[in-house]
């Protein structure tokens, strides 16, 4: 039955019907699975390395994607980016 129908059904508007999220798809599951197993070997990869690594493996992901999956993991490289905004404490 159609979204119209129901809301016409229950004397709805249709603008007031509110669909939640979907969640991630079995695909998007498993490249969480994988970047998890490949972020636990190697903390200090970033989303290029691992989006290089998923691609040797036949995975044809980008690296947005892996960013995206990364943030709603919570994982962030733990490589060191330097204080190059800071001044020196003489300054």
């Amino acid at each position: 039955m159609s979204i119209r129908l129901q809301c016409g059904l229950l004397k709805l508007h249709r603008s007031s019907y509110y669909r939640g999220p979907r969640g991630e798809s079995e695909e998007n599951l498993k490249l969480m699975r994988l970047i998890e197993e490949e972020y636990l070997r190697h903390p200090f990869f970033g989303t290029r390395k691992i989006g290089d690594h998923l691609l040797q493996f036949g995975h044809g992901v980008n690296r947005k994607r892996v960013r995206r999956l990364m943030q709603l993991m919570g994982l962030k490289s733990i490589a060191y980016l330097g204080f190059t905004s800071q001044l020196h404490p003489r300054r």
